[in-house]
């Protein structure tokens, strides 16, 4: 059943004795569906077939769809319900029941074929999605690493020099915390304020001034 679901859903291919066991449970089902409607309708050769041949191409593909068509056309000519003889009638119907059948083939093969594309492209998005927050965060991770660096190498050279150091220090944490707050891929967003009130703080709020409405920028634009 699983495999059934799986193939049905165009997620992977049905295996052939699968294929062949579903083609001929339509046939035998059609085949029931025809017995019934020859109890009112005893001239219906072909009809009920039709389903068949369609659920059989969407689940197994164009061959089992094909090989049902034809098995369908032998049961409709060779099997009778009623004491109708097979004459140059039915046998114009047999060739309209086939050409309808590699109709409705054509159209559930295009069908799966378009699904298929569908799901290889969505699948190939997925994995470029995953590529990139994978690299988003590997560059995330050596900007810390450069920052961390940076900030190791000018303590150690300003070691003696603590003023300078402490306006430094100040301001390259600002800078980490907000490429910390620009890079995070968690999709909350964040205020512009917020933004800037990260990248200035170091420099005293006294020498800058913030107005205006609140603008909420998403993960996407920041």
């Amino acid at each position: 059943m699983d495999e059934f679901r799986r193939g049905w859903h165009r997620v992977s291919d049905v295996s052939p004795p699968t294929s062949l066991g579903f083609a001929v449970s339509c046939l035998a089902l059609a085949t029931v569906a025809r017995w019934g409607l020859a109890q009112f309708r005893p001239d219906v050769f072909f009809t009920p077939y039709i389903p068949a041949v369609f659920f059989a191409t969407a689940l197994g593909g164009i061959w089992f769809g094909v090989l049902t068509a034809t098995a369908a056309g032998a049961l409709g000519v060779l099997v009778n319900f009623s004491e109708a003889t097979v004459d140059s009638a039915r046998l114009v119907l047999l060739v309209i029941f086939w050409t309808v059948c590699g109709l409705t083939i054509w159209g559930v093969e295009h069908y799966r074929s378009i699904v298929m594309q569908q799901r290889r492209i969505a699948k190939r998005l997925l994995e470029e999605e995953a590529y990139r927050k994978l690299v988003v965060e590997e560059l995330q991770h050596r900007l810390k690493n450069k920052s961390s660096t940076i900030h190791a190498v000018l303590h150690q050279v300003l070691e003696n020099q603590p003023q300078v150091w402490t306006a430094i220090d100040d301001r390259i944490r600002a800078l980490s915390a907000t490429d910390d707050l620009i890079a995070r891929v968690d999709g909350s967003g964040c205020d512009i304020k917020d933004l800037l009130l990260s990248e200035l703080g170091p420099y005293g709020h006294v020498r800058f001034s913030l107005n205006g409405d609140p603008l909420f920028l998403p993960a996407s634009l920041r």
